[in-house]
């Protein structure tokens, strides 16, 4: 990332508004690359400092301090809630968790999970999480309250349905809507931070007190806001450029204090 370096004038009616600019130093020495423009691109983690100098009096000048640090860069996993590895169905009032159409109004044909009532989970193995997942974004219909938790590395009981240990990475709460089984909406919500490889489990629970409302709805798909790595950018630019003065029509520029 480059940052183009500043020099303020006053009055804005000044003429004397030349300058050169330098690289004074660079720790470590090639962390920042310099143009005659005052445009600093900033290539590794370091500072450096760059002067601009008067054309009309090199005896005046000013130093600007460039620190370059790591921006993070961010990419998306998305998960098609109908690519799951197993579904577990613990418990339906009347149609199980299955694939299917999910009827979707912004996404008429897609597929992904309905009927996912209370207790029932999905798994998908071999999720990339990249450097560490921020936030997910996730894509449900829902009439009524429900909860969503999102669990790496369970310990999986196929034969009982069950699962065990893990770590909860995060969880989303969905508020009623009434009975409009076709209301759509779309939830984040913050991550604990994972890094590399895991088996993602989501569970799916829903209250209501009566059997037929423990029904948690239909999901589409999930995105995965993760760290793809880091990228040098030169910020924090310390001196904000001159103070100057008019006098016999000359403009002197004096460094900040």
């Amino acid at each position: 990332q480059s940052t183009q370096l500043a020099v303020n004038y006053s009055p804005e009616n000044a003429y004397q508004r030349d300058v050169v600019w330098s690289l004074e130093s660079a720790t470590p020495e090639n962390c920042v690359e310099l143009d005659k423009n005052g445009l600093v691109k900033g290539l590794a983690v370091g500072k450096a400092v760059v002067r601009a100098t008067s054309t009309y009096d090199a005896s005046i000048y000013t130093d600007i301090t460039v620190n370059v640090v790591d921006e993070l860069e961010f990419g998306v996993v998305r998960i098609e809630a109908e690519d799951a590895d197993a579904i577990y169905d613990t418990y339906h009032y009347d149609s199980a968790i299955s694939i299917g159409s999910v009827n979707d109004p912004d996404d008429p044909d897609a597929e992904g999970l309905n009927s996912c009532w209370n207790g029932n989970f999905a798994v998908y193995n071999g999720i990339d999480f990249q450097k560490g997942a921020v936030k997910a974004t996730i894509r449900k219909g829902y009439p009524r309250g429900s909860k969503m938790e999102l669990w790496v590395d369970r310990i999986i009981d196929e034969e009982n349905k069950s699962m065990s240990g893990g770590t909860l990475i995060g969880s989303v709460e969905f508020p009623a809507a009434a009975t409009d089984w076709n209301r759509w909406q779309t939830f984040e919500t913050a991550l604990v931070q994972v890094e590399g490889v895991h088996d993602l489990c989501l569970v799916f629970l829903a209250g209501g007190g009566s059997a037929e409302n423990q029904n948690y709805g239909a999901l589409n798909w999930i995105d995965l806001t993760c760290i793809k790595g880091n990228k040098p950018s030169a910020i924090d630019q310390t001196e904000t450029g001159f103070k100057a003065y008019s006098q016999n029509g000359i403009l002197h520029i004096v460094t900040d204090e």
